[in-house]
């Protein structure tokens, strides 16, 4: 008998006769972030523990979407959502009290102060997306200098939700994820 093998097998029967027994450890929490960049800073922390699974793939604008049926299913089945706020994912406060009400709801922009930028410093990023569908009624968007008129535009035109875009942010976020 190989003497490791022995030692295990000593270890095993003290531990049972002592009245204590070895379980196999709790799984992992299944955790679901909403979108790429938070996806990957959330995968970062959780490395060697679990990985977490991507809400929202390339395809789907988080400003405006709906759930393909395997979405859904990772939200009814999560245990911690990570998502960054309305003004970003629209739908989601929703989409979490309706599929997902046991689940650890983290809203990052709720967890902290954060450096925050005005929307112009992303007006590339922000106009020029395909899946603003509700802009395409004012397309010159040079012509409004004041967005708050518009009431699609409400929400998001005094700050830009992209948070991770900021170095100290992305340290906060980092910071946030792990506690």
């Amino acid at each position: 008998m190989n003497r490791g093998w022995r030692i295990s097998l000593f270890a095993a029967v003290l531990m049972i006769a002592g009245g204590t027994v070895c379980l196999a450890a709790e799984s992992p929490p299944r955790v679901v972030a909403s979108i790429k960049p938070i996806h990957s800073l959330v995968a970062g922390v959780m490395r060697g523990v679990a990985a977490p699974e991507l809400l929202l793939d390339d395809q789907q604008s988080p400003h405006h979407f709906a759930l393909k049926p395997s979405q859904a299913r990772l939200l009814q089945q999560a245990d911690m959502v990570f998502w960054v706020d309305p003004s970003l994912e629209t739908p989601m406060a929703k989409l979490l009290s309706n599929l997902a009400p046991q689940a650890q709801n983290i809203r990052l922009m709720a967890q902290a102060e954060w450096v925050l930028h005005e929307n112009a410093i992303m007006d590339e990023h922000h106009y020029d997306d395909a899946d603003h569908a509700d802009h395409a009624d004012h397309a010159d968007h040079a012509d409004h200098a004041d967005h708050a008129d518009h009431g699609d535009h409400g929400d998001h035109a005094a700050m830009n939700p992209h948070i991770w875009l900021d170095l100290d942010n992305a340290r906060r976020l980092v910071q946030v994820i792990a506690a």
